[in-house]
């Protein structure tokens, strides 16, 4: 089952971003089939590695110079 998901840390590496990128996506509804088990502090996410894998980080930043 596991082999079908990342965790936020896994999807982060992935991605090449930091960890909260992952955890912003995904409380902005990002990965609808993200599920987690625990609560509070051990509470682990889930995430599934299709929609990971499609995810494209959003473009941010500065604007370019003129």
């Amino acid at each position: 089952m596991t082999a079908n998901y990342l965790t936020v840390t896994e999807a982060a590496a992935l991605h090449g971003v930091a960890a909260m990128t992952i955890y912003r996506a995904l409380w902005a509804g990002r990965f609808p089939g993200a599920t987690y088990y625990g609560s509070g502090k051990r509470k682990v996410w889930l995430l599934p590695r299709r929609d990971v894998e499609q995810w494209k980080r959003s473009p941010t930043g500065r604007k370019p110079a003129k």
